[in-house]
């Protein structure tokens, strides 16, 4: 009996956590920091777990908005940066017909809405939270999520995301309050701040992969190459997905990891230190040829003139 309670709750224990992880959604931000200091670089990608556009399990009719993929030079040099590879699934035909069903539109924006220190504080956000959870035993999470409630950004199913729709509670209006005469007192009107500063406009966009998902590692799929990134600079696309409403099937089941792989690069140049006049061993040598030459010439000269002295006495 007891070993027989200890499987049903082993079995309990393993379907919340199936289930947990099943309602976890993916991140809509991720970026690629590259990070130099000296003659030292590393790379680091925030968060390490993937977004939504690399793990894709939208359902038919179904568009999700809202992705920012960045790549950011958070270091002392210029550095250029490109996408390597989209590891699509070409072993997996169910996944990879799946695929082409999913729209995927990536655009670059004209400036960034981010910059390297604000990617900087989330990187050591997310060491100093590695660091909590580590030494932290990890309990049971209680929190329970209603299905369809896990995505995040805009998800339409052929109608309206607004929210429009939902039941509200009929509560009775509370009436107005009154003056000491008992007239009603109507509300004062209110008036905005003058100093109030309107949202700003989105930056402006300029396409650079507008197709299906199975195809966007082709030739002419999208290609991210940036020669010259200087230091401190953020570049930022916006990625949405949509999935057409001719797919049958349960996306959920198909889906897997699509890793984006970048590649990162800094030159480090180094001047050389300028050699000494009197270092080079050639001029070294013709400076003592030279010297030797001169006392050579001297000690004739003198030998010469005490013979023509004598000469002369004679």
């Amino acid at each position: 009996m007891r070993k027989a309670a200890v499987r049903l709750a082993a079995l309990l224990s393993l379907f919340c956590l199936l289930g947990g992880h099943a309602a976890a959604q993916p991140n809509d931000q991720r970026a690629f920091v590259l990070i130099t200091e000296g003659e030292v670089g590393m790379t680091q990608t925030v968060p390490e777990e993937p977004a939504f556009w690399e793990y894709p399990q939208l359902p038919a009719g179904q568009r999700r908005t809202g992705g920012i993929l960045r790549l950011v030079n958070h270091g002392e040099r210029t550095a250029s940066m490109s996408l390597t590879e989209i590891a699509l699934p070409y072993g997996n035909d169910e996944l990879l017909a799946y695929l082409g069903h999913v729209r995927i539109t990536v655009a670059e924006r004209e400036r960034a809405t981010a910059s390297a220190e604000d990617i900087a504080a989330l990187l050591s956000t997310a060491a100093a939270t590695e660091e909590t959870e580590s030494s932290v035993p990890a309990e049971g999470n209680s929190t329970e999520e209603e299905p369809g409630s896990g995505i995040t950004g805009e998800e339409t199913a052929g109608g309206d995301s607004s929210g429009e729709g939902t039941s509200a509670s009929a509560d009775p209006a509370e009436p107005a309050p009154a003056d000491a005469a008992g007239d009603a007192v109507s509300p004062e009107p209110t008036v905005a701040a003058a100093d109030e500063v309107p949202p700003a406009e989105p930056p402006a966009e300029r396409i650079l992969y507008d197709g299906a998902y199975s195809h966007i590692a082709d030739e002419d799929g999208l290609k991210i190459e940036i020669p010259n990134m200087q230091p401190g600079e953020v570049r930022e696309y916006t990625v949405t997905l949509q999935c057409d409403f001719t797919f049958e099937g349960d996306a959920a089941l198909l889906a897997m990891p699509i890793p984006w792989r970048f590649s990162a690069s800094s030159s480090y140049t180094v001047i050389p230190e300028r050699p000494s006049f009197w270092s080079d061993p050639l001029m070294a040598s013709l400076l003592c040829a030279a010297g030797a030459l001169l006392i050579v010439i001297g000690a004739a000269a003198a030998v010469r003139a005490v013979w023509r002295k004598r000469k002369r006495a004679s």
